[in-house]
C-alpha cells in the first residue's frame, strides 16, 4: 500500500507555495524511491521498471503513431520496388491478420530480452556470485555519474550497433544469421514496429546487446539505465515512423534509418550515425531523395 500511495504524494507539491514546491518534490520522490527499493527484490524491482520503460517509451509510441497511420496523419515511408520484383513477404504487414502478427512478435521478442537481462543479473549475482550489473541503491546518482554513464553508455552503443550490424547482419558473404535477418525485419516496409520485428537471434544481438552490454562494464545506478533505456526506446520508436521535422537531431535520425531500409540494408548501421560517418558507410548525398519516398497516405 505504501508503493502505491507514495508516488500519489509527489502530486502535492503543485498546490504547495513556490519556495517548497522544488525541496517537497525531491523529498516525496526520495521517499517514493526509498519505498520502492525496500519492497522489491532488486533484480525484481530492475526487470519490472525495464518492462515498464520498453513499454511506456516504445510500444505505447509506436502503437499510437500506427493508429495516427490509419487516419492517414502519419504517412509511412514506403518501399520503392523494381519493376516485376515483388518484394520478398512484403505481404506479411499489408495481408489479413499481418499487422496482428507482426505486433506479436515486437511483444515476444521484447519479453525475450527481459528474460535475457533477468538470467545475465540472475549469473552475475547467484551464478558467479560477484555483483549485479546494475547498482540498485537508495540514494539518487549525482548528475555528473548520470551525464557520463549516458555519454558512455551511447557511446558504446554506437560502436556495437554498427559492429553486429555490419558484419553480423550485413555482411559481404551471407550467412544463416543474415539471412534471417533480411527474411524477418527487411521483410517489412519502414514502421514504428520494424525496429523490434526479427528473429529472436538477430534481435537480441542488434538492439538488446548493443543497449545493455556498455553497461555490463559502467555498472550505473539503475534510474540511469532506465533513463537510457527510455531514451533508446523513444528514438527506436520514432526512427521509421515517418515523422518529419523531428527536433534535436531525430529528424536526422529518421533518415538515415529509413535510407538503410529503403535501401535494402546497404549503408546506415548505427541509429546516430557517428560510427557510419567515420567508417564512411553513411547514406550518400544521394540518397536524401530517399524523403520523396513517404508516401502520401496511409500503407
Amino acid at each position: 500500500m505504501t508503493t502505491l500511495l507514495l508516488p500519489l504524494l509527489t502530486l502535492l507539491p503543485t498546490f504547495s507555495p513556490p519556495s517548497l514546491a522544488t525541496p517537497l518534490s525531491l523529498l516525496l520522490l526520495h521517499l517514493s524511491w526509498t519505498a520502492l527499493v525496500l519492497s522489491y527484490p532488486p533484480l525484481g524491482l530492475e526487470i519490472l521498471l525495464s518492462a515498464l520503460a520498453r513499454l511506456l517509451f516504445y510500444l505505447v509510441p509506436a502503437l499510437a503513431l500506427l493508429a495516427l497511420n490509419l487516419y492517414g496523419l502519419v504517412p509511412f515511408p514506403q518501399l520503392r520496388r523494381r519493376p516485376g520484383r515483388p518484394r520478398k513477404n512484403s505481404g506479411v504487414w499489408t495481408e489479413v491478420g499481418g499487422r496482428w502478427r507482426v505486433l506479436g512478435v515486437v511483444v515476444l521478442n521484447l519479453a525475450a530480452e527481459m528474460l535475457v537481462q533477468a538470467a545475465l543479473e540472475w549469473l552475475g549475482t547467484e551464478g558467479v556470485r560477484w555483483r549485479s550489473w546494475v547498482r540498485v541503491g537508495k540514494t539518487f546518482p549525482g548528475p555528473w555519474e548520470v551525464g557520463r554513464d549516458l555519454l558512455l553508455g551511447a557511446a558504446g552503443r554506437e560502436i556495437l550497433q554498427y559492429l553486429i550490424h555490419r558484419h553480423l547482419l550485413h555482411p559481404y558473404h551471407a550467412t544463416s544469421l543474415s539471412r534471417l535477418h533480411h527474411t524477418w525485419s527487411h521483410s517489412l516496409p519502414p514502421t514504428p514496429l520494424t525496429p523490434h520485428y526479427d528473429h529472436p537471434a538477430p534481435y537480441l544481438l542488434a538492439r538488446f546487446l548493443p543497449t545493455y552490454a556498455p553497461f555490463l562494464l559502467l555498472r550505473p545506478h539503475l534510474l540511469t539505465y532506465l533513463l537510457f533505456l527510455a531514451l533508446v526506446s523513444l528514438l527506436e520508436a520514432v526512427s521509421l515512423s515517418g515523422l518529419q521535422g523531428l527536433p534535436c537531431g531525430l529528424d536526422a535520425v529518421s533518415r538515415r534509418c529509413e535510407a538503410h531500409w529503403l535501401g535494402g540494408g546497404r549503408r546506415g548501421f548505427a541509429d546516430l550515425g557517428v560510427a557510419d560517418w567515420v567508417a564512411g558507410t553513411g547514406p550518400r548525398p544521394r540518397s536524401a531523395e530517399v524523403g520523396k519516398g513517404r508516401s502520401n497516405g496511409a500503407l
